[in-house]
């Protein structure tokens, strides 16, 4: 339902949400709006959300793996998510505590004073640097620059998903499953990972062939 919506251009709005899990699960499909308990009691004046609760809301959306990509919609923007950074000065021992400390975090993209991408620092590429022999001692006190991966993959928000699917399938074998980078006018904006890309791309090919004619599997009204 809220898929349909979503392409039909409606906005669909959750009633009876009474967790916070139910709240969380909304936003992972993309639910534009709730109503609840959670949210507030009834009361005879609409009230605002508590600070707490609506910075919480937030925190959820962004961190959403939520994408709607649809046939009028396929540009790179709309799968990235602005994720933690760091600084091409930073210690990359502090950066390789901070991953131990999330496991949800697989890579950093390493920025400068501008937010231009200098490099990408992966979780793998900082274990075999620390778990290795003498490897703490070596790597512990140099910096990110010294450590991270250089030219890493940056597109412009405005290129097409299957364009960056292409890019990213012909880098080599080493680096083919490393985050993207999105940039706007050379800056960072967001991240968008191999496997986003991969479901967006079996979805934009799910609502073509679902939109094409039956007899001839031309494309139909909508790509029109």
């Amino acid at each position: 339902m809220v898929q349909f919506c979503k392409q039909a251009n409606i906005t669909s709005i959750a009633e009876g949400i009474e967790t916070e899990e139910e709240l969380q699960a909304l936003i992972r499909i993309g639910v534009d709006y709730g109503q609840g308990y959670y949210l507030g009691k009834p009361a005879p004046a609409f009230s605002a959300l508590t600070p707490g609760k609506a910075e919480k809301i937030k925190a959820s959306y962004q961190k959403s793996k939520f994408v709607n990509v649809t046939l009028s919609s396929t540009k790179i923007i709309n799968l990235s998510i602005r994720k933690p950074t760091v600084n091409i000065s930073d210690k990359a021992k502090a950066v390789c505590a901070e991953m131990s400390k999330n496991a949800k975090i697989e890579e950093f993209f390493v920025l400068n004073k501008e937010d231009i991408v200098q490099g990408i620092l992966t979780k793998t590429l900082l274990s075999e640097k620390f778990s290795r022999q003498y490897g703490y001692g070596l790597n512990s006190r140099r910096t990110v620059k010294e450590l991270m991966k250089n030219n890493p993959l940056c597109v412009d928000e405005n290129l097409c998903i299957e364009q960056v699917a292409e890019l990213a399938m012909n880098r080599p074998q080493e680096c083919i499953y490393d985050a993207i980078a999105v940039t706007k006018s050379g800056h960072y904006i967001g991240t968008v990972t191999v496997k986003d890309i991969l479901l967006a791309t079996i979805n934009l090919r799910v609502q073509e062939a679902k939109d094409a004619k039956t007899l001839t599997r031309l494309p139909g009204n909508k790509k029109i």
